[in-house]
């Protein structure tokens, strides 16, 4: 149909020679159909007054009297026909929909009664033969994105009609669904996903129905393997609602969440037959619900990576996923859930960062050209932890992908994602030249950092500091000290004089692990020691008032978490306090976290002191340790260990000091002294070695060595301490051992070493081949012709 032929239909309805219907059926009808124009839709009679209002006339009565005669049925079809066909073709009729008031109104009294009582659907009656059209009604509907629909559609996905519609698929191989099933359980969701707010109506409904949710999936997940697309394509509307909210869940219902997603994405017929589109939808949604489940809780996350038996098999499944190219979303989702399971170290073995970097990069460039907005957040939200890596980061760098997401956060003034990937390749410095190069993105941050959202004001911070403050900071620094210095003063002094900086220890840790740290901070400060932390976590730059607390403090304690790793503002702190030379000690406060990566290399070889899950006695231990740590490394008295700083703080009166043992005689002779070196010692000289250098806490785990196997238990100590001593030291045992009396035991060991041996001389045997003579050759002819 051309556009004059449709002129001319618009043209019978004024002189009424032509119906509604007839328009309709006609348009319908085309494959090609006319395009209108804004001035049809805003003067045509068609438009203006009769359509709607014979659409509406006929809900009305719908309404009222539950039926529809032959005609009305007729024009009901195609009048719904020819919105949804015409809302799908045309984006300049959304505008026009919008504005049919009357006709909104209707639709949702209509919707009301079905999510109320359950009129005109087939759960528990018989289904209304103009459902189908009132489904293409709702569907044209969402093309416009109508928000007065929204609550009561809300209401009819969280009723028990919605529930009761999910058990009729009790056919798990089910290959259609009913009018009813696709009403309930694929349009009225869809339309909450598009048109609602994730966190207001979706979370409405997870709270209405998580419950229900892990019945249905408890009914469903045994017949997996007879799955069929109509049933999974019901089943990933739940999924998709419960993501939306999976922040605000318990733990325990997280839990149970993630046992459904395990089974799901575990399940070979699920996962191998990936070539359908609803198919690669399921297993897409299940990887982003999981993903988001590990980024969520912590406790989950300690759970699959340390102590669950699925592990390999996960990882296995991921493998296979992160290697397949039918779908780019899905192979993103798994390389980026695979980076939160398993150590970087593993993570590269088995990835390649070109590889790795080359998918994320492609999925972000054509997400940005589609103007699909949810999906370039995923793709940023993947690459996140990604980016921490070096390589990857140079990656970035060689396959170019920095000015795209560059232009990307220029657009943006409340989207973090953007800002946090560019504020991670800060540290790269040839990064960090294109950014500098760029003026406008510098202006463009710079202004953010005034931004009312704390989370992107922060990052702005966190990037200009990166890219102007920190050598600026360091120079006037350095400035400062020379004037304090040629001042006779001692640089980073306290006001009173009685230390040697302002602050005795500074604690750089992330805000999820906020209650340990705050304790170990706590117990600090009362006995006496001044800790600088950033209690409330502080608004505007951050990153400068922590430095200052850096170059000011005796010590910095890095509280090593997984969270910590993978937050670049974490990384700025350590990084700092790492080149400007500051005595650091990692404290370890997730259980089980091993340090790697760039914490790892920052951490090196240093002891760990382990905070993780201790209470009460356990607790206090792994405080002593800490304080030995530090004593050994330096850390001098206050002067006012027995005043704490809190005067509310109730003194906790001593125990009672046990009966004093008797001390063991003094040791006669000190024959050992009489060795050149500890090798020729026996177990009497190691009992005189230790008890006259006050080593006895070391005489249990010493006891019937001689001088030689006392030397190799040195060298173990010397090369590995952060491995030998939790082995020489057990609290729960009867013989602690502090690490002062460890590290004692060290350096007093090399005043009784053997002399290093000399060098073996090597003489070297020169044999000169020199040229046959005529005579030689003469005589190997007579050789080679005798054999």
């Amino acid at each position: 149909m051309d556009s004059d032929k449709f002129s001319a239909l618009l043209e019978g309805v004024k002189n009424k020679t032509t119906t509604v219907v007839d328009v309709c059926k006609n348009y319908n009808a085309n494959n090609s159909p006319p395009k209108i124009t804004d001035e049809q839709f805003q003067n045509e009679l068609f438009f203006t007054e009769q359509f709607a209002g014979e659409l509406g006339a006929i809900l009305q009565f719908w309404f009222s009297d539950g039926s529809l005669d032959d005609d009305q049925k007729e024009t009901f079809a195609a009048c719904a026909q020819f919105l949804l066909k015409l809302t799908q073709a045309q984006s300049n009729s959304h505008n026009w929909l919008k504005e049919q008031t009357a006709l909104i109104d209707i639709t949702e009294k209509c919707i009301n009664e079905i999510a109320s009582y359950g009129y005109y659907i087939s759960v528990g009656g018989t289904e209304d033969p103009n459902l189908e059209s009132f489904d293409w009604l709702i569907q044209a509907f969402e093309k416009v994105r109508c928000l007065q629909l929204l609550p009561v559609l809300v209401k009819s996905v969280s009723s028990r009609f919605y529930t009761e519609a999910m058990y009729q698929l009790s056919e798990k191989n089910a290959l259609e669904l009913s009018i009813t099933q696709h009403f309930l359980l694929v349009t009225c969701p869809n339309y909450v996903l598009t048109c609602g707010s994730k966190k207001l109506h979706c979370l409405e409904i997870v709270n209405r129905m998580l419950a229900y949710y892990e019945e249905i999936y408890s009914e469903f997940l045994p017949h997996i393997t007879e799955w069929t697309i109509p049933v999974m394509l019901c089943l990933m509307y739940p999924i998709k609602f419960i993501l939306s909210n999976i922040r605000s869940l318990s733990f325990e219902q997280r839990k149970v969440i993630y046992d459904i997603i395990l089974t799901i994405l575990l399940n070979k017929s699920t996962v191998d037959s990936n070539i359908e589109p609803v198919r690669v939808s399921l297993i897409h949604i299940s990887l982003c619900l999981l993903t988001e489940i590990i980024r969520s809780d912590q406790r989950i996350a300690n759970m699959v990576k340390n102590t669950s038996d699925k592990k390999p098999e996960l990882i296995q499944v991921l493998n296979n996923l992160s290697k397949t190219g039918k779908s780019t979303q899905v192979q993103s989702e798994a390389i980026a859930l695979k980076s939160l399971l398993i150590t970087e170290e593993e993570f590269l073995q088995e990835n390649k960062a070109g590889e790795v970097t080359s998918v994320f990069l492609q999925n972000f460039n054509n997400a940005t050209e589609d103007g699909n907005s949810e999906q370039v957040d995923e793709i940023l939200n993947g690459l996140k932890v990604l980016v921490q890596n070096d390589d990857v980061k140079k990656e970035i760098i060689k396959q170019n992908g920095l000015p795209p997401i560059i232009k990307y956060a220029k657009t943006t003034n409340d989207n973090p994602l953007p800002l946090q990937i560019t504020y991670a390749m800060t540290f790269n410095n040839d990064a960090k030249k294109v950014m500098i190069e760029d003026q406008e993105f510098v202006d463009h941050i710079k202004q953010l950092r005034d931004s009312e959202k704390k989370d992107i004001s922060k990052v702005a911070h966190g990037i200009v500091w990166k890219l102007e403050g920190e050598e600026q900071f360091k120079k006037k620094s350095e400035e400062k000290k020379q004037e304090e210095t040629a001042e006779g003063k001692k640089p980073d002094a306290a006001d009173d004089g009685k230390r040697p900086f302002k602050n005795d220890i500074m604690i750089s840790y992330c805000w999820a692990q906020k209650p340990l740290c705050h304790k170990i901070h706590d117990r600090l400060e009362t006995d006496g020691y001044k800790v600088w932390l950033d209690r409330d976590e502080m608004h505007g730059s951050i990153i400068e008032r922590m430095a200052e607390a850096i170059e000011q403090s005796q010590f910095v304690l890095i509280c090593m978490s997984t969270n910590y790793k993978n937050s670049t503002n974490c990384k700025a702190e350590a990084e700092y306090a790492f080149n400007r030379k500051s005595s650091i000690v990692p404290l370890i406060v997730e259980p089980k976290y091993k340090a790697d990566g760039w914490l790892g290399f920052l951490a090196g070889s240093k002891i760990y002191v382990d905070f993780a899950e201790k209470e009460a006695e356990e607790f206090e231990k792994a405080y002593e340790s800490l304080i030995d740590e530090l004593k050994r490394n330096g850390l001098g008295s206050t002067g006012d260990e027995d005043q704490p700083k809190n005067p509310t703080t109730t003194p906790v009166p001593e125990p009672p000091k046990p009966p004093e043992q008797p001390e063991p005689p003094p040791i006669q002779t000190k024959e050992y002294l009489t060795h050149d070196s500890a090798v020729s010692w026996d177990e009497t000289h190691v009992s005189e070695f230790l008890i006259d250098n006050k080593l006895d806490q070391l005489k249990h785990a010493c006891e019937g060595m001689n001088g030689e196997t006392l030397l190799q238990f040195y060298q173990s100590c010397q090369t590995a301490p952060d491995k030998m001593y939790p082995l020489v030291n057990n609290p729960k045992e009867e013989h602690p051992v502090s690490m002062n009396t460890f590290f004692k035991f060290i350096s007093t060991m090399k005043k009784h070493l053997p002399p290093p041996a000399q060098p073996k001389k090597v003489y070297f045997q020169y044999g000169f081949i020199y040229p046959p003579t005529k005579d030689a050759n003469d005589q190997n002819n007579q050789v080679g012709q005798k054999k």
